[in-house]
C-alpha cells in the first residue's frame, strides 16, 4: 500500500486538471496529510517524492481559486480553509478547522454563548 504522502501529488493534480468543480475530499485529504506530517512528525515523505509532494501542497491555493465563484457548503468551505492554512504551514489552525464540521461548529457556538443544549 502506498503511503498517503505519495497520493497527495496525484490528488492535487487531478483537482487542478478537472474542468469541473472538485469534491471537498480533494482539499481535505492533502490538508489532513500535511497537518499530520507537520505535527506528528509523520507520515514520512519518500525522498524521491519530496519535490512533488511539496509542490502539490503549494498548489492547494490554486485548487481553491478555481472554486471561488462556486457555491460552497459548510463542508467545502471547511476543507478549503483547512487546505489554505495547511499549505502555509499553520498545522494547528488547519487541524482545528478540520474538526469544525457542521455539528461541531454548532456545539462550539452553543458553548461560546453559554447556551444550554
Amino acid at each position: 500500500m502506498r503511503p498517503p504522502t505519495q497520493r497527495v501529488p496525484h490528488v492535487v493534480r487531478i483537482a487542478l486538471a478537472s474542468g469541473i468543480s472538485c469534491s471537498w475530499e480533494f482539499l481535505a485529504f492533502p490538508a489532513s496529510i500535511e497537518v499530520r506530517r507537520i505535527k506528528d512528525p509523520g507520515p514520512v515523505i519518500p525522498a524521491d517524492l519530496e519535490a512533488a509532494y511539496r509542490e502539490a501542497i503549494a498548489l492547494l491555493p490554486d485548487v481553491i481559486a478555481r472554486h471561488v465563484k462556486s457555491n460552497w457548503d459548510h463542508v467545502f468551505a471547511q476543507a478549503a480553509a483547512a487546505a489554505l492554512v495547511a499549505s502555509r504551514g499553520a498545522a494547528d489552525l488547519a487541524d482545528a478547522i478540520l474538526e469544525l464540521g457542521p455539528s461541531a461548529t454548532k456545539e462550539f457556538f452553543q458553548w461560546l454563548r453559554g447556551d444550554e443544549a
